[in-house]
């Protein structure tokens, strides 16, 4: 039963990391009806630019953070605004739309590969916080920042959805 309670928070922290990709993509779908396979590498781009600022300027690791989300806001904003138009202008089906983006996640995969030549990264100067206990539960005080930031975003996303 404790390894069940163990497992329970380890799914607690997982699902609100998914979550957060899972509202960007569900969002961007529903305002531009384009189902953007790409939306997973953009967010593979924006964590690999985290690790390079937080790699190469050894300040603060919550500065790649948003270097990271600035990387992925300015790609997703590059992607709708300057790829997606350029191809349905000229006429093409949404499907044809969905396979571009799949050609694009290729493009974009290959790329960060082909600069860390398939090296494993790890965010080592990220602080994990004082560890809490709820029962037997055991979280970092990071996994409870990210918990805390997808119940926000959750919580943002839905009250802007029915305002508007």
């Amino acid at each position: 039963m404790n390894t069940f309670i163990q497992a329970l928070g380890f799914g607690l922290v997982t699902a609100s990391l998914v979550a957060i990709g899972a509202m960007g993509f569900t969002l961007q779908f529903g305002l531009t009806n384009i189902l953007n396979l790409a939306y997973g590498v953009v967010m593979t781009l924006g964590a690999f630019a985290a690790y390079e600022v937080d790699s190469v300027s050894g300040m603060n690791p919550w500065v790649g953070v948003v270097a990271g989300s600035i990387t992925g806001a300015v790609a997703t904003f590059l992607i709708g605004k300057g790829f997606f138009p350029f191809f349905v202008r000229r006429g093409i089906g949404l499907l044809q739309v969905v396979m571009l983006t799949l050609g694009l996640t290729l493009v974009v995969q290959f790329t960060i590969e082909a600069i860390d030549r398939g090296s494993l990264y790890q965010f080592s100067n990220f602080p994990t916080g004082r560890t809490v206990h709820v029962g037997a539960i055991v979280l970092t005080g990071t996994e409870i920042i990210f918990m805390v930031v997808a119940l926000v975003l959750y919580l943002a996303i839905a009250g802007l959805l029915h305002l508007t």
